[in-house]
């Protein structure tokens, strides 16, 4: 058994499937242990009343699967042909094969699809304020989206930077209650501003991204958000990086697990 994806599905069907004796072998993917390595709070884990660090959670899931011998492969499989058994995978460092594959992908950051957000990522438009938020420090930043990450990113994000500007194309958020309560507790003490009803364009100035608001749902004159020259957002959307392939033109050459 293989076992694609190294986040909390694939680790939990490995800590399942290797008591059952199918010696399962769990290829990580290019984020491995997943999402929840860039979250900051978890406070829905069941048993933890304190809440616990998102990293902190995946360390301790990767031990417990390897309790149970799982073999750890750090390989990003491509291309799957699954027309017959064995399936076989190809990724960037080997191919293998095996009778019984999970899928356990995950997701991915969700940008907004505006034209010259390619040209910045990384140097101005980040998908993870985690990772980047230290690059912020004392600067007005802006989060665009209504869900719970982009809550919990504009949450974060309000430690660090001088200004937040949560951007949200409808009239109000679709994130669980108790995180809207600590983001608009935030906005009391000015560190954060809300806009809702509005669309961001992105712009360049000087070589550098800016954003514009623009109405959307509500017939307002735009405006001009102040979080320049960076902005921080973060979405997601199911990972769909593996192609299924139907023949393979060469055999495997590498790990073969069963």
């Amino acid at each position: 058994m293989i076992i694609l994806g190294s986040g909390p599905a694939g680790y939990t069907a490995a800590i399942y499937a290797a008591p059952a004796n199918l010696k399962p072998v769990l290829i990580t993917g290019l984020a491995q242990d997943g999402q929840l390595m860039t979250t900051t709070e978890v406070d829905n884990w069941p048993g933890d009343v304190e809440g616990l660090q998102g990293p902190g959670l995946m360390e301790r899931m990767q031990k417990h699967a390897e309790r149970f011998d799982t073999e750890i492969v750090l390989d990003h499989i491509h291309t799957a042909g699954l027309k017959s058994k064995p399936f076989r995978l190809i990724g960037d460092n080997g191919e293998y094969t095996c009778d019984a594959l999970i899928i356990a992908t995950g997701a991915t950051a969700k940008y907004l699809g505006l034209d010259p957000e390619e040209k910045f990522k990384d140097q101005g438009v980040s998908a993870c304020a985690t990772c980047d938020g230290f690059f912020y420090r004392d600067q007005d930043v802006a989060v665009i989206g209504g869900g719970n990450t982009v809550v919990e990113e504009a949450l974060y994000l309000s430690n660090i930077a001088k200004k937040v500007t949560v951007v949200h194309r409808r009239d109000k958020f679709r994130g669980e209650k108790i995180l809207q309560d600590k983001l608009f507790a935030k906005q009391q003490t000015g560190k954060v501003v809300v806009v809702f009803a509005r669309s961001l364009a992105l712009a360049c100035k000087r070589g550098a991204p800016t954003g514009r608001c623009a109405p959307n749902t509500t017939p307002r004159v735009p405006r001009r958000c102040s979080a320049s020259p960076n902005y921080s957002r973060r979405n997601v959307a199911f990972s769909r990086s593996v192609k299924k392939r139907s023949k393979l033109s060469r055999p495997p050459r590498s790990a073969s697990s069963s």
